[in-house]
């Protein structure tokens, strides 16, 4: 219909299959790209566990293909509607990784690291930009410590002025930045 889409997507095919279309968060290879500079090292054996969806998948692809260091010693995917995670967590902590990667979605990764932390796992976490969601962290409390992941900058002055000039006091989020710069970009 060659009408503008403005999405707040991140996988690519989002634009590349659309003209018309303008991405205004990350791309899957972008977020990736950041966690590898995080978590890539010499010796470092990285476990993988992604949600069966094309942002997640994307988002794990790029980053196994930019591992340089490190050696993947599982890689398993989920359902949206896993909620129980002990016998792969078990399979998991087999393989004695000394990374994790918890690419899932908001109401996984509380759950994944909750039963990562009581079944032992001491191994360092990184997760998707979606760990930093306010209710995940909320929701993780202390387990959360240590947990790393990708996030926009979204304290720049602009931003900010414009946001609390017109909106008020309410609380800064990655979310709030991406649609300041869609409608920057829009106008």
């Amino acid at each position: 219909e060659e009408l503008p889409l403005i999405g707040v997507v991140g996988h690519p095919r989002f634009i590349a299959e659309n003209p018309f279309a303008i991405r205004v968060f990350p791309s899957a290879s972008d977020e990736a790209k950041v966690l590898v500079q995080s978590v890539d090292r010499e010796g470092q054996r990285i476990a993988i566990i992604s949600l069966e969806d094309e942002y997640f998948l994307g988002l794990r692809d790029a980053f196994v293909k930019n591992l340089r260091n490190s050696v993947v010693v599982f890689n398993e995917t989920l359902s949206p509607k896993d909620l129980e995670f002990s016998t792969l967590i078990a399979k998991m902590k087999s393989k004695s990784p000394n990374a994790i990667l918890i690419n899932a979605g908001p109401n996984q990764i509380p759950i994944l690291i909750h039963k990562m932390r009581e079944l032992g796992v001491d191994s360092s976490l990184y997760s998707n930009f979606l760990a930093g969601a306010q209710d995940v962290i909320s929701a993780l409390g202390r387990d959360g410590d240590g947990l790393r992941y990708a996030e926009l900058d979204y304290e720049r002055p602009r931003f900010v002025e414009a946001f609390t000039r017109i909106v008020g006091k309410k609380p800064l989020s990655p979310l709030s930045y991406a649609c300041y710069v869609a409608m920057t970009y829009a106008i």
